[in-house]
């Protein structure tokens, strides 16, 4: 499909379920099952691959409306997608975040993020030793794959006193 969703992933405890390429006609279908079949579920993943990615965040906001998500997983490649992630966690305040940072995120953005079990950030970016800090004491585990921190002696030794 050149359209619609690649693939749609939920999961229910340890079990992962799979629903792959449906077709933009077939949203409306999923949206009437889902009301008619899973009310208060919760789930411990959700997850969902879009081919066409602006068009379906309202369908997607619309399936788990209502259902309680333990980790949301934000893995944004661009600005646009930064901001549906943002729209999605504004929709679910209660969930725990995971975010996957592949593009060179403004560094206000990035320190503004709100706290998150994981940040994992892969792509080249300057930090210096006090935005390292508030990073580290903001989600719960920092992946910086590709960052250089600009950091001296004293505040390397701060740094580890503080981890």
């Amino acid at each position: 499909h050149k359209d619609g969703i690649d693939k749609l992933v939920i999961g229910f405890g340890e079990e992962d379920f799979e629903i792959t390429e449906i077709a933009p006609s077939r949203l409306d279908q999923i949206l009437f099952a889902r009301q008619c079949f899973f009310r208060g579920v919760s789930f411990t993943k959700f997850s969902i691959t879009l081919k066409v990615r602006s068009v379906p965040l309202d369908f997607a906001l619309s399936f788990a409306n209502g259902f309680e998500i333990g980790v949301l997983w934000c893995h944004v490649n661009n600005e646009t997608e930064l901001d549906n992630s943002m729209k999605c966690i504004d929709h679910f305040p209660r969930s725990k975040y995971i975010f996957i940072i592949m593009f060179e995120i403004a560094m206000d953005k990035l320190m503004a993020l709100p706290p998150s079990e994981e940040l994992q950030m892969t792509f080249r970016i300057p930090l210096n030793s006090d935005q390292l800090l508030q990073l580290i004491s903001l989600h719960k585990l920092v992946r910086c794959y590709h960052a250089c921190v600009t950091i001296n002696w004293t505040e390397l030794k701060q740094a580890m006193e503080v981890v």
